[in-house]
């Protein structure tokens, strides 16, 4: 009897470990991938960052602090940024949330890439007490991908 107890936690606890491991290893595949679209077009996160800076920061004191992409009037060369982000995201880019404490690019889809403005770890999706359960890769120069991936 306690053989086979100590067999099936052996078994279990390896299972666990397997688990453990794949996770680690996708979420490491993961961010390195996102890392790379990152640094290819960190010059257009950070002249699109900045124009909405400039631009609409006054949002941060709002309640909500969204852009509507399509509402969007920019120059040229910030247009042409937004365009290469855009083609970045794998989905939807049809939102900017702008708070005090991030700049979220996104829309409806699985993924936000978010400035952190004080440089910390974001600690929600779309807004605080959303409930969207989602994984947090940290990319560079205060930018994250949020991945929502309870869908």
């Amino acid at each position: 009897m306690k053989k086979t107890i100590l067999r099936t936690l052996i078994v279990v606890f390896s299972i666990i470990v397997v688990f453990s491991l794949r996770f680690a290893y996708d979420h490491e595949v993961i961010r390195k991938e996102e890392t790379e679209k990152y640094e290819k077009n960190s010059y257009d996160f950070f002249l699109l960052n900045n124009y909405v800076i400039e631009n609409y920061d006054y949002l941060s004191e709002s309640e909500s602090g969204i852009i509507y992409t399509e509402d969007l009037r920019l120059p040229n060369d910030v247009r042409d940024a937004y365009n290469s982000v855009n083609a970045e995201l794998a989905s939807e880019f049809s939102l900017i949330y702008v708070t005090k404490e991030r700049i979220s690019y996104g829309g409806i889809g699985h993924n936000m890439y978010v400035y952190s403005r004080n440089g910390k770890k974001p600690t929600y999706f779309y807004h605080k007490g959303d409930g969207v359960i989602y994984d947090t890769y940290k990319l560079k120069d205060g930018w994250y991908l949020l991945r929502n991936i309870a869908r």
